[in-house]
């Protein structure tokens, strides 16, 4: 039996995409309005959300406020997100903001799902164990998907897994033109970065 995470992207085939159609994943993301400023910025699950929750913590606190859970996870200490949702953070489905300009992280699919499968499924065991493999899981996804689902602490109205695994084109505005700019996730620190900075 193969290791988890080590079999071939080849295996997340079409069953999965048919798979998310028919269960109606639940397509939220982050959307941080910042009305001083006048800009939004739109983050993905697994698109380095946890990176700019913690710059935007840092940009108004001074504190960094992040967890190291050992293995190279790094998460927000719990504080941080009532005050994020306090100053206009929230996990929503797409919703447009007219008063300014918007941008928003995307990243490689195929990268983002494998991923959300080693976060979610193999670390987290969402999906109850034993873990399943990640051919078993692509094969299985609209089952596993809707046996272990359940609703998103941020947003009851949004499940957790479909939440997570919702294909970035349902998450975000199908039309890229709403967007002054769509950063890849690789230029968080660069591009991204200055892009902030100058707000």
């Amino acid at each position: 039996m193969p290791l988890h995470g080590t079999e071939p992207a080849g295996l997340i085939h079409k069953s999965v995409i048919i798979s998310m159609e028919a269960i109606k994943l639940a397509p939220g993301m982050g959307r941080f309005v910042d009305k001083e400023h006048h800009f939004a910025l739109y983050n993905l699950p697994k698109g380095g959300g946890t990176t700019l929750r913690s710059w935007i913590y840092f940009s108004r606190t001074g504190q960094l406020a992040i967890n190291d859970q050992g293995a190279g996870y790094i998460n927000q200490e719990s504080k941080t997100y009532k005050y994020l949702k306090d100053i206009g953070y929230e996990v929503c489905d797409f919703v447009p903001w007219i008063d300014g300009p918007s941008v928003c992280v995307v990243r490689d699919p195929v990268d983002r799902f494998l991923s959300l499968y080693r976060d979610k499924i193999v670390r987290e065991k969402r999906c109850g164990e034993p873990i399943p493999t990640l051919g078993e899981f692509c094969r299985n996804f609209a089952n596993l998907m809707e046996a272990h689902d359940f609703p998103h602490g941020a947003n009851p109205g949004l499940n957790y897994l479909g939440h997570h695994f919702a294909p970035q084109l349902l998450i975000l505005c199908k039309n890229k033109d709403y967007f002054e700019h769509i950063f890849k996730m690789e230029e968080i620190d660069t591009s991204l970065k200055v892009c902030l900075e100058g707000k």
